[in-house]
């Protein structure tokens, strides 16, 4: 009985750390690589991973755009902090044209992933509407990403400070806002944004980086972001110091974030495995009192 007992237990340990293991490989860096150039914190730039498993359709088509060159002076027209920033709305020219006639590409079957900060997802309108705008994440969020429209496609893996960076000072977008920015005069007039909206960060491009190139880029681009001594954010330059400060606060990294939830969920397994392991041997020494009462 004894031996039973000891058996259920390992198994249950040996689930938990299989099933712990099985979702914290999702923060080891497998997909594939895209950085994007910005005019946010002098020109800094940010690193996406992008995982075709969690969306192949999604993934396929921004890997797309990325090679055709989409993302060229890109603005980023909607920065709520706290939130989402989003983009995909370039100039005027022959690819826009190109993937405008494209059109729209078929939901990912859903994952019930939570999108959390730093992940990149198309903003969709409804089932079967994602094109060419996305969003990426600014915090966790508990509702995102629960539509089929809303898988997310990759994660930020470097550079988030940049994004925290983007200018926030027009607020939320029309119609949440009254005086913000309207979607469909981005499309009709070309001078829309620098003129009425002048202030806003754009996506200068953004580039696949090949896999031999993968960990030199990380490397080489973190290190000119730390020799930065200051950063612009808004008007305003703020001290080496206060940014140390932010980068510790809010640089946080969102394979971390995503890897706790199934840590957790294997310590449970494990606490569950040995409560059950001691109430059997609980009810074998009952049983055992019993027989000698007897």
């Amino acid at each position: 009985m004894v031996y039973k007992c000891l058996q259920r237990l390992l198994l249950f340990f040996f689930l938990s750390l299989s099933h712990a293991q099985e979702h914290r490989g999702v923060t080891e860096i497998n997909g594939t690589l895209v950085k994007c150039h910005t005019t946010a914190a002098n020109g800094a730039a940010f690193i996406f991973e992008i995982k075709s498993e969690w969306a192949p359709f999604g993934a396929e088509r921004f890997l797309q755009l990325v090679a055709s060159g989409y993302f060229t002076d890109v603005p980023f027209f909607r920065v709520v902090p706290g939130f989402l920033t989003q983009f995909g709305i370039p100039p005027p020219s022959a690819v826009r044209k190109r993937w405008r006639e494209e059109g729209s590409i078929p939901d990912d079957p859903s994952q019930n992933r939570q999108i959390l900060r730093g992940y990149l997802s198309f903003a969709g309108a409804g089932p079967n509407t994602r094109d060419t705008q996305l969003f990426i994440a600014l915090a966790d969020s508990s509702w995102l990403g629960k539509s089929p429209w809303e898988v997310p496609v990759g994660r930020v893996i470097e550079g988030m400070d940049v994004i925290d960076a983007l200018y926030a000072g027009y607020g939320e977008i029309s119609p949440f806002n009254k005086e913000g920015v309207e979607q469909y005069k981005i499309w009709a007039d070309e001078d829309y944004l620098r003129r009425d909206f002048p202030k806003l960060d754009y996506m200068k491009d953004c580039a696949i980086i090949p896999a031999s190139a993968k960990k030199a880029s990380i490397q080489e681009d973190r290190g000119r972001r730390e020799e930065t001594k200051r950063v612009v954010v808004g008007e305003e330059r703020v001290p080496e110091e206060t940014l140390n400060a932010l980068s510790n606060a809010r640089d946080k990294e969102p394979a971390w974030t995503e890897e706790w939830p199934y840590t957790w969920w294997g310590l449970l397994w494990v606490l569950g495995g040995l409560f059950g392991f001691l109430t059997m041997m609980w009810k074998l020494n009952n049983v055992k009192s019993l027989g000698k009462a007897r």
